[in-house]
């Protein structure tokens, strides 16, 4: 008699034997906790105050914000007549007050500022993570892409700012993941997705691009009421900013230089207006615009440095890898769309119509949802039939794996800790000045200056840029629109009677035509009295009007 020996295999679809275990998969909460808990740790190790004042913004956020902690009200307390705060969302300034009150020491109160954005930057990678599952990442993938995300070096520098863009994406994301779990079947969901579209909206206008993605995915899944509830109420908020800003936006005669640059520091639509004058430049700006996104989504997940010179060639080879990128974004394994891709997808006017090239930062919200389809795409390359294909296939992404990586990990990162250290070289330069602006001038002098909010945080003083350029010069004839706004350099000086102009050798770096701006400014300076100079020499402040 033969003994039936026992298989140790079992046929493919049976339950586990009770003694295997099956492989252990990290639930979602410790998958978040961990891809947060390493962007904040890299994070604030990188943190550098240096850049603090580069953007400009950052530096008149902050300034409202003290204004709202010493009870004057969102104004901006740096220009000369103190215009209500109308060009931003208040929600971030109102944040920021609260740092002024917790340390209402400048510049400490600065490193607050930065760890709370640091602090959203953790919250924004676990939502990531959470949002890639949804998207039918395993959590391992989700957990690799959300700290890959988290650890762009664009991400790492806005998190480390004073700025809008990482507190916003946090409530985006947060508010399009329970979005699209409420649009499985739980209502009760829409609440939180109200709360945190209505504090996005607050913190940052592109948010109506999120409500129109949250908004029309609610419509096509006929989920009507809900999608109601949503729009009136969320809409409602939008228009109501909107109108806030409009009612209370500052206005003054003055010479045309002031006038414009007043408008530059308080309303986003009017300075469009003028920096999008005619519908060639519309036209221009939008296909400027458009070239730019189409390239975005390949440039900010493969940073690489072999590519050829030809900006031709350059962006030919970008466009066809970002139809890469969106075919395994958007088609590959995907049943249906989330509200997150239509969102994506409202953001093309928002960016189009933008009159600044911004489309690298309006789509780093999506930056996992580009890697995640990055992934899909490879991994469908190297599954193809054609054995010798597939390793062809195989070899190309090492490569363009390789150079990225070298790319993300120290092209990127090195150039912009060099400017970072020529900037606070410079720093200390300007730190010169600010303290011979204390002790050598009158509270009530005003002055003109690149960096006028920085000035007004360090001295008190209040100052203004001397000329807000339009944006229009990005996209059409820079050499003409450049001159014709240099026509009207001192009208901003000669408008508030400034009696200072503090010059440094990197003012007007952010705007197109820098050099010949430089020039003329320079040219400009030189025939008022120098009053101080550092010892470097890079920063000197001229008396405008001497008595």
């Amino acid at each position: 008699m033969v003994k039936k020996s026992r298989s140790k295999t079992r046929a493919r679809g049976a339950p586990p034997a009770a003694t295997e275990r099956p492989a252990w998969r990290p639930p979602p909460a410790l998958g978040a906790a961990l891809a947060a808990l390493i962007f904040l740790a890299v994070a604030a190790w990188r943190a550098d105050l240096a850049s603090f004042g580069y953007f400009h913004d950052d530096t008149l956020y902050f300034t409202a914000a003290q204004a709202i902690a010493t009870g004057q009200g969102n104004v901006l307390p740096s220009v000369p007549d103190r215009p209500a705060q109308t060009k931003y969302p208040p929600l971030y300034s109102v944040v920021l007050a609260a740092v002024w009150k917790i340390a209402p020491e400048f510049p400490r109160n600065v490193r607050v500022a930065v760890g709370l954005n640091l602090m959203l930057g953790a919250v924004l990678v676990a939502g990531w993570f959470v949002l890639l599952e949804d998207l039918g990442a395993g959590p391992w993938e989700a957990l690799a892409i959300a700290a890959l995300a988290g650890l762009h070096p664009f991400v790492l520098s806005l998190a480390g700012a004073v700025l809008t863009d990482v507190p916003f994406m946090a409530l985006a994301v947060w508010a399009v993941v329970l979005a699209g779990r409420a649009l499985r079947g739980w209502d009760g969901r829409w609440a939180g997705v109200v709360v945190l579209s209505i504090l996005a909206v607050l913190t940052r206008s592109v948010a109506i691009a999120v409500l129109g993605g949250v908004g029309l995915a609610a419509l096509l899944r006929k989920a009507w009421r809900p999608a109601a509830f949503y729009l009136i109420l969320t809409g409602s908020c939008f228009v109501g900013s909107f109108w806030w800003s409009a009612a209370h936006k500052f206005s003054a005669p003055g010479l045309p230089g002031y006038r414009q640059t007043l408008l530059f520091y308080t309303s986003y639509f009017d300075f469009w207006k003028i920096s999008v004058p005619d519908s060639g430049a519309l036209l221009a700006m939008a296909g400027s615009n458009l070239w730019e996104a189409v390239r975005a989504p390949a440039a900010l997940c493969l940073p690489l440095q072999a590519l050829p010179e030809n900006p031709y060639g350059q962006g030919v080879f970008l466009v066809l890898v970002t139809a890469a990128i969106l075919a395994g974004a958007l088609y590959l394994e995907q049943r249906e769309w989330h509200p997150f891709h239509f969102a994506l997808l409202f953001h093309v006017p928002v960016i189009a119509l933008w009159n600044y090239p911004l489309a690298n930062r309006f789509l780093l919200l999506f930056l996992p949802l580009f890697f995640l389809g990055l992934w899909r795409i490879a991994q469908r390359a190297v599954r193809v039939r054609s054995r010798a294909a597939g390793i062809a296939a195989g070899v190309v992404m090492a490569l363009l794996a390789l150079d990225a990586s070298y790319g993300y990990l120290w092209g990127l990162p090195e150039q912009m800790a060099a400017g970072t250290v020529e900037r606070a070289r410079l720093g200390a330069e300007k730190n010169e000045a600010y303290d011979w602006i204390r002790d050598h001038t009158q509270r009530e002098d005003r002055f003109i200056a690149y960096e006028d909010a920085s000035l007004y945080l360090s001295t008190g003083r209040q100052a203004l840029r001397p000329l807000a350029f339009s944006s229009e010069a990005n996209y059409r004839n820079t050499e003409a629109v450049v001159a014709r706004d240099l026509e009207h350099l001192s009208d901003t000086a000669r408008q508030i009677r400034a009696r200072y102009w503090l010059a440094s050798s990197d003012d007007y770096q952010l705007e197109a035509g820098a050099p010949v701006i430089q020039q003329r400014a320079r040219a400009l300076v030189e025939h008022f009295p120098r009053a101080f100079r550092s010892r470097g020499g890079r920063v000197e402040i001229f008396q405008v009007n001497a008595e």
